[in-house]
């Protein structure tokens, strides 16, 4: 919507609340008359703001359900390529990037239907109505949903910094993305996922400033709830939707050192749970005391410095027969636990790090995201275009950013290129 469009709405809007019959100046209205105008501004504004805020909720479930596609077309390309998977830190066990992102999509998933019930819940306030005038409840209910969403983008973008950082190097970004260090010219930072991580901590900020600006008013027409906390009520919007266009550029340039990785998952011994379950099904040690005694192997493997490739069967019999078990056929047990590649396809159950588990789970958030996406674009069809905050009384100017987030933009503030090198290769993930 143009300024122009935005302002002769909001100059209409000022003819309306202001024409009170038979009272030509202020002095000349009645108690009634001023009552019955404050009162008919006050329904105007919320149902601008209410308008307004449909379509920007409508416009932001679009968007993530665009993310969330852009997030399952990577892991599409990475359900073959085995990667630590962290447990309190550490590498714990052997995973999939293409396991991780369905974790992830996940909770766009569940963030996007969350927003399509606030949207469709906010008709019950419809102007007019106390709610409506009073309460804006359907905005704290947005900002919430944003805020929430917020969190999982901001943990995402966290592992995102840790598997570039130089310590892991298990991702490389486009030479136009990782930005340079002033006193390290060679040392390649990611500051896009910085900028990502601080607008997603933005989310929970503007959240709880909405609360804090309705936390103390009666339910009434209120300056403190239609104006002073209205006036942020663009700014989740804003905040989600750069978030959403630099983690979607991220993710759609990002490429996986799959052979770094896999020689991260060969110097670990990351096979404990494997172990663990093969003592149980073919030597007869009860669950609990498997895993005991594969916490124990590791543990004395490490401690006697033994490397993770070809580690003794004999050290698996002493710490066995320590418990009061025999294991009889070590060797095929610790090849099985402690093959890379193997250890993917140990199960294949509905959950599992198993190929086709996780192709299964892909399919199945395709076609969720698929209804999702068709639920918005009727949604959207229906309800007007976001009208300017011009147009509702807010305090903040501007236009939100624009494009969807399944096209890759450019990113604003960034330094790019790397001093004195054409950059790594990046192998294929699959």
């Amino acid at each position: 919507m143009t300024e122009a469009r935005s302002a002769t709405i909001g100059r209409r809007l000022h003819e309306i609340t202001c024409r009170v019959d038979g009272a030509d100046r202020i002095g000349a209205m009645s108690d009634a008359a001023i009552g019955e105008l404050s009162m008919r501004h006050a329904t105007l504004q919320s149902c601008a703001q209410w308008r307004y805020g449909r379509g920007r909720i409508a416009r932001a479930g679009a968007q993530l359900v665009a993310f969330g596609q852009a997030v399952i077309a990577l892991a599409e390309r990475a359900v073959e390529m085995p990667m630590p998977g962290f447990a309190h830190l550490p590498p714990g066990q052997i995973i999939t990037p293409g396991f991780y992102f369905t974790a992830v999509v996940d909770q766009i998933l569940r963030g996007v239907r969350r927003l399509l019930h606030t949207h469709d819940l906010s008709t019950t306030a419809a102007p007019g109505t106390l709610p409506a005038a009073a309460s804006r409840s359907w905005a704290l209910d947005a900002a919430a949903d944003i805020s929430s969403i917020g969190v999982t983008l901001s943990r995402f973008g966290t592992d995102l910094m840790t598997w570039g950082s130089s310590e892991y190097g298990f991702i490389d970004l486009p030479d136009e993305e990782p930005g340079s260090s002033t006193a390290t010219p060679r040392q390649r930072n990611l500051p896009v996922l910085e900028r990502i991580r601080s607008e997603a901590g933005r989310l929970s900020a503007i959240h709880l400033d909405l609360v804090l600006g309705r936390r103390d008013a009666p339910a009434g027409d209120m300056v403190e709830v239609f104006e002073e906390a209205g006036a942020q009520l663009s700014n989740p919007f804003d905040a989600l939707e750069l978030a959403l266009r630099l983690l979607s550029a991220v993710v759609m340039g990002l490429e996986f050192r799959a052979q770094r990785v896999y020689a991260v998952c060969q110097n670990e011994l990351l096979g404990s749970f494997t172990l663990a379950n093969l003592l149980t099904l073919h030597a007869g040690v009860p669950r609990r005391q498997a895993l005991v005694i594969a916490g124990e192997f590791v543990s004395s493997a490490l401690a006697d410095g033994v490397p993770p490739v070809g580690v003794p069967a004999s050290l698996l019999h002493t710490v066995a027969e320590r418990h009061g078990f025999a294991v009889a056929d070590a060797e095929r047990l610790l090849a099985e636990a402690y093959d890379v590649q193997r250890s993917l396809h140990f199960s294949g159950s509905l959950g599992t790090t198993h190929p086709d588990a996780v192709r299964a789970l892909i399919a199945r958030q395709h076609a969720d995201l698929h209804h999702l996406g068709l639920a918005w674009s009727e949604r959207r069809s229906a309800d007007p275009a976001p009208v300017s905050p011009v147009a509702t009384g807010q305090g903040r100017s501007g236009s939100p950013p624009q494009g969807d987030a399944g096209t890759r933009p450019g990113l604003p503030g960034r330094r790019t290129g790397r001093p004195g090198s054409a950059g790594p290769s990046r192998p294929s993930a699959a």
